[in-house]
């Protein structure tokens, strides 16, 4: 591939499915190694489409508990009362429709590990359930008094940082503290240039093959298709808001339209420039939309306050009073914040 060689992935750029060369994604391999064999909790944490629950599943995957089960769910996908049910199960009577017993998450994975990917979703309801399940090794199922011993491995992903929103009371302090054994930090896509060339070989193998054994023919051999130069740069030059996941399915879009062997700069299909800097956080278009809005507003408050409180040399009566709020309202504002 015009001096990308295929030889590359693998010669110690690859990790179960990982792909990367530059030395932040060398050095979460050497991590993922490390904290794998332990029964630490983990926390990974990332823009959407970095990878997050890949790393989830190498972690598992070079763990002493790799011959169990690995399950992983999602917190933002679903309503709080079901989500409960998903994780804790329930017995049967426990509510209208429970007409039999329900094993949930964390005794299905008892042995194994279980991923709560966007944890930071999760209501301080439910939190507080988790904590105890963790702290005590035991979960109680909806509608039940007795507990169940669970030996669960718990791996917790984000993509939000989960600091941030201690300190914004919308996560458990005594919750980040216990998953915060071990935080591994997946760097997008924009700041890992150089990995591009070899990811986008990557996927350029991946769904070759799948073309290949979805043919009539599949024992017909043939070529991977390459990438031209000018696509090459075209693909370096973007900065990715939907980072690996996106990149992936640029390529398998150019696979798929493409007629001969080599892929042409017009057959990579980007959306073009986006403003993404919004409130200095490249991040918050690929955020949903409940989370970057507590973002960019967490900012405007802490900018604003600051401000006024400087206008006004410290007084939070005057401050107050300036901006039509609450004296215990501002202060509690600024309190917050850390400002003085």
């Amino acid at each position: 591939m015009n001096g990308y060689p295929r030889e590359q992935i693998e010669n110690g750029h690859s990790f179960e499915n990982i792909v990367g060369c530059c030395e932040l994604m060398q050095e979460i391999f050497r991590l993922v190694k490390k904290v794998s064999p332990t029964t630490a909790p983990v926390i990974i944490q990332g823009e959407s489409g970095t990878g997050k629950e890949l790393v989830a599943r190498a972690i598992h995957k070079n763990s002493r508990r790799k011959s169990q089960k690995f399950l992983a769910i999602n917190s933002a996908s679903l309503p709080e009362t079901l989500l409960e049910s998903e994780l804790f199960g329930y017995r049967r009577g426990a509510f209208t429709g429970a007409h039999t017993d329900k094993v949930g998450l964390l005794e299905s994975a008892n042995r194994g590990t279980l991923l709560l990917d966007e944890i930071g979703a999760m209501s301080k309801h439910l939190q507080g359930k988790l904590l105890r399940a963790m702290q005590d090794g035991e979960v109680l199922p909806v509608g039940s008094s007795e507990r169940i011993k669970i030996d669960t491995r718990f791996l917790a992903a984000s993509n939000r940082e989960l600091v941030e929103m201690v300190e914004l009371g919308e996560f458990r302090k005594d919750l980040y503290y216990r998953l915060n054994v071990i935080e591994i930090i997946l760097p997008p896509l924009r700041d890992r240039k150089e990995d591009i060339p070899l990811l986008a070989e990557h996927f350029l193998r991946k769904y070759h093959r799948e073309q290949r054994w979805g043919d009539p023919w599949p024992w017909k051999e043939s070529a991977p298709k390459s990438l031209s130069k000018p696509a090459m740069r075209k693909l370096v030059k973007y900065r990715w808001p939907g980072n690996v996941r996106e990149l992936e399915n640029v390529i398998r879009r150019a696979l798929i339209v493409s007629s001969g062997p080599v892929i042409k700069e017009n057959q990579i299909n980007l959306k073009g420039p986006v403003l993404l800097n919004i409130s200095g956080r490249p991040d918050l278009l690929s955020m949903r939309y409940r989370d970057a809005k507590k973002i960019v507003q967490s900012q405007f408050q802490r900018a604003y306050v600051k401000r006024l409180l400087s206008e006004c040399g410290g007084s939070v009566s005057k401050a107050a009073s300036r901006a039509g709020l609450s004296r215990q309202g501002l202060h509690q504002m600024a309190k917050r914040y850390g400002l003085k």
